[in-house]
């Protein structure tokens, strides 16, 4: 890439990242109910009551996200805080994500023949 596009990047990019990192930070302690619900449903599995909303009643799907319950039980069966896994998975995820959309923005050189 030339120095203009780099510039232009960095122009673009840096503020945003910061304004990115400051939303993070101001709505950390932001929780959404619904989160609550799967982590209830995640406990129950996890104790070995299946998946459902209270122990002892036939299994019920009344969360909305199955991945997430099964992501987060192995961890609420080793003692873990639902909520702080949640948020380092999703950070993961994002990090991932954005380490993906990088490799794709970066040329790749070809070898000659």
């Amino acid at each position: 890439m030339n120095r203009r596009v780099v510039l232009t990047l960095m122009i673009i990019g840096i503020p945003l990242l910061l304004g990115f990192a400051a939303d993070i930070v101001q709505k950390w302690d932001h929780i959404f109910d619904d989160a609550f619900i799967t982590y209830r449903y995640a406990k129950n599995l996890a104790d070995g009551h299946g998946i459902t909303w209270n122990p002892g009643m036939a299994p019920t799907e009344g969360y909305t996200n199955f991945l997430l319950v099964i992501l987060l039980t192995p961890f609420i069966y080793l003692g873990y805080d639902p909520l702080v896994v949640t948020r380092l998975l999703s950070y993961l995820w994002l990090r991932s994500c954005s380490q993906r959309q990088r490799a794709d923005m970066v040329p790749q050189r070809r070898l000659r023949p």
